[in-house]
Order: structure tokens, then C-alpha cells, then sequence
């Protein structure tokens, strides 16, 4: 995974793991929270081969971003998801199939014990991350429902980038041992203010991403209603984004993420949903359309840049009747660039494959078909991303056509997929 060794806070959940039975990690956004439970985790599976392990998350892009992760580790553990959103007899074939790492939303994984699919006998390891947000989401009856089927859970984690200032009665595990490494916020995080003369902001919102173009830029509002109207008005002037809100169906928001990822849009607008779970590399600007209605929120949000320590920029954009809010500590300068004429183009475009995982699909498949058969150069390839029945692939844009020409009626791994350019 190009890690060459542990990070202060993950030697410290190691250890921790191995000496208590519960603990309580607090550490920011990426710092490496996911790796530092999964390993002692997954050595925990490992050493103890008929147990099973449970892992609850507030949302299906925190469950989707962990079990890729675990995946990635190759310990040779099935791993599976199971979150809303898709058909509930894809998730119940793979629970036959008798994984031993399961990761999944409270709701969806109450649907499951109730129709008797999961093994709640076997769990032996617990980890309930971002639990604080699974509290504020109003989880806790499902929460405490699943808890309290766990008949002999010998490892707790809860993990969050926040501190909660009341654990339910239900969490307060036994000689819960607690980590806090929140002192290591990042640094290198610069805070700037851009003001609209006006109060719809939108055109101000668009010079402004005329000063930061070309560079990974993730765009909150408060609404979903708000985040499509920045759409509309971003696409009339031409300035590409990927849009990715609550009321998108589960492959519009796995399109929209994969698109910012492999750099075929500059651009994320998004609403809070994206403020937690996503693990994206190399994200510059942090533009807050809207201010969050709180300090975790805003924390979480800009904690989608200058992850790793790598810097990154935070820009409030205000309006002339608005102020920043008192959760707002830190020294905020005026924001000031040049600005673009043409907002850039990737030289990156996206290629939808109709299979997946389901039908025995990989990344190397596709990389293998697209070189002999499409004629492509290795480095033409850019992100691929396997998905169960559907996959996503970057291309560099100059050579999608002639790729989608030469590839037209040839088959990949027996099948004849649908082939396109997605949009």
C-alpha cells in the first residue's frame, strides 16, 4: 500500500490493542485511523480462526472506503459490505460465502439479523466508527439493538476525529482505555476568506474557482437543493464538477467519487455527506459555499485536505451579511490568486465497463483488454475502480474514442459488456 512504516498513533493503537480489551481512539483526519485498527484487526482474525469481526459505520461510503482497504491489505480474510442502497440479495449471497470481516451501516445490518443472516455468535472484535456521528444521525436504537445481540465481543474500538462530551451509557465499555491524539491536527492547514459583494454567492463561487483551477477542489453547501443549483450554474459556464449529494442513487454518488479521484473533474460539490469517510488523496482547496451549522463539521470537512501531511487550503466564502462563526479559531487571511481565464480541462476521461466483481472482473482484465485489444499505451491508463456488476476506468481523453473503436464487438473475459463513455 506504499506504507513504509507506522505513524506514532498507530504503533500506540497496536500496542494498545494487545494489552486492553476496549479502547477509544480519537486522532484527526488522515492521520490513519482505518490502518491503525485494522491491523491489529485483521492479526486478530488471523490468530483466531473461527472468530469473526464487525465493523459499524454511519454511511455506505465510510463501509465502502474500509472494506477497500482491507481488501488491499491481502491477508487473504473475505471482507464484505452491506449498506443501503442496493439489493439486500446481493449482500445475503455474500454472507453465504462466509466472510470473516464485516463492515456495515446500523440500519442494514439490523435488516440482516433480522432475517437471520448474520453470524452475531461469532463476532468476537467490535469497531464502531465515527461513532459520534452515528449518535448525531440518531443510530442509537439500532445501535443498542445490534449491541446487545454481541454475546461474546472480546476487542472494542469507537473511533472518531472528534470528541464526544457524553459517551451513551451503552459504549461506555469496560476499562475502556482511551488514545487521544488529536493534538496532531495538521499544521500546514491555511485559513483564507473570499467575500461576495452579493448574496447569492454564485458568481462570485465561480471566479473564485477560476483562481484555484486545475487544482482538487471540494465545494460544501448546506442542501442537496443548493449543491444542484451550484451544479447547473457551474455547467452553463463551463466549468465541469462532480456532483455528489444524499438523493443520488448509489452508482450516480460511485461515479461522481470515482471522477474526482482519478482526476477526470477538478471539482466535488457536495453537501456534508461528503465531509466524512472519503479517502482522497491530494485534495488542495477546501471552499465552504455555505458555513456548517458547527464546529465537528467544519473540522471534518476541512479534514479532507492536507491529509497526511500534505497542505492544504480552507476558503470561506462570505457573504456581505455574514460573519465567521465563533467556532472559527484560526487566523484567516484574505484569499488572493490570479485568476484563469478558462477554467482547465483534464486530460482525463471516464469509461463505463457494464461488469464487475460479480462477473469475475479485475483490474487486470481490463488493463490486459485495453492494451492488446484497444491499443492502448500502459501509462493512457489512468484509475480503475471494480465495482460489484460495473466498473470505471480513466483514460486519457485524447485516446477514448479510438479506444471504444478498436474495442467494439471484442469480448473481455467471455462477456460483451457495455462499453461507453460516462459522462
Amino acid at each position: 500500500m506504499g506504507i513504509s512504516s507506522f505513524n506514532e498513533m498507530q504503533i500506540s493503537a497496536h500496542a494498545a490493542f494487545r494489552e486492553h480489551a476496549a479502547v477509544l481512539l480519537l486522532a484527526p483526519t488522515g492521520s490513519g485511523k482505518t490502518i491503525a485498527y485494522l491491523i491489529p484487526l485483521l492479526e486478530f482474525l488471523l490468530e483466531n480462526k473461527d472468530a469473526k469481526a464487525l465493523i459499524i459505520v454511519p454511511a455506505r461510503e465510510l463501509a465502502l472506503q474500509i472494506e477497500s482497504v482491507a481488501s488491499k491489505l491481502n491477508t487473504g480474510i473475505k471482507v464484505t459490505a452491506c449498506y443501503g442502497g442496493r439489493r439486500i440479495e446481493t449482500e445475503e449471497n455474500n454472507l453465504k460465502a462466509g466472510p470473516r470481516l464485516i463492515i456495515g451501516t446500523p440500519g442494514r445490518l439490523t435488516d440482516h439479523i433480522r432475517n437471520g443472516n448474520l453470524p452475531v455468535k461469532d463476532f468476537r472484535f467490535l469497531v464502531i466508527d465515527e461513532y459520534d456521528k452515528a449518535l448525531e444521525m440518531g443510530f442509537m436504537k439500532e445501535m443498542n439493538n445490534i449491541l446487545g445481540q454481541l454475546e461474546d465481543i472480546r476487542k472494542t474500538c469507537l473511533v472518531s476525529a472528534t470528541e464526544v462530551n457524553t459517551i451513551p451509557e451503552s459504549l461506555l465499555f469496560e476499562n475502556l482505555q482511551k488514545l487521544d491524539f488529536l493534538f496532531l491536527l495538521n499544521p500546514v492547514l491555511k485559513y483564507y476568506r473570499y467575500d461576495s459583494p452579493v448574496k447569492d454567492k454564485l458568481a462570485s463561487l465561480l471566479e473564485l474557482l477560476h483562481k484555484t483551477g486545475g487544482m482538487k477542489t471540494i465545494v460544501f453547501s448546506n442542501h442537496r437543493e443548493s449543491a444542484e443549483r451550484i451544479q447547473e450554474y457551474l455547467q452553463k459556464n463551463k466549468v465541469k464538477a462532480a456532483l455528489y449529494h444524499g438523493a443520488l442513487d448509489q452508482s450516480q454518488r460511485e461515479h461522481a467519487l470515482f471522477l474526482f479521484k482519478s482526476g477526470c473533474r477538478y471539482i466535488l460539490n457536495t453537501t456534508d455527506l461528503a465531509s466524512r469517510g472519503l479517502d482522497i488523496s491530494e485534495v488542495k482547496y477546501i471552499i465552504h459555499y455555505h458555513l456548517p451549522t458547527g464546529k465537528e463539521e467544519f473540522i471534518h470537512r476541512n479534514g479532507r485536505t492536507a491529509r497526511m501531511h500534505a497542505d492544504g487550503s480552507v476558503i470561506l466564502l462570505m457573504g456581505p451579511e455574514e460573519e465567521i462563526p465563533e467556532y472559527v479559531e484560526e487566523e484567516i487571511q484574505y484569499f488572493k490568486s490570479k485568476t484563469l481565464l478558462r477554467f482547465p480541462e483534464s486530460p482525463w476521461i471516464s469509461i463505463f465497463i457494464g461488469a464487475g466483481k460479480k462477473e469475475k472482473l479485475n483490474r487486470v482484465d481490463i488493463v490486459g483488454f485495453f492494451i492488446k485489444e484497444g491499443k492502448l499505451q500502459k501509462d493512457a491508463i489512468g484509475l480503475i475502480e471494480v465495482k460489484d456488476h460495473h466498473s470505471f476506468v480513466a483514460v486519457k481523453s485524447g485516446v477514448a474514442d479510438t479506444l471504444l473503436k478498436n474495442i467494439k464487438g471484442k469480448k473481455i473475459k467471455k462477456l460483451y459488456p457495455k462499453i461507453a463513455i460516462a459522462r
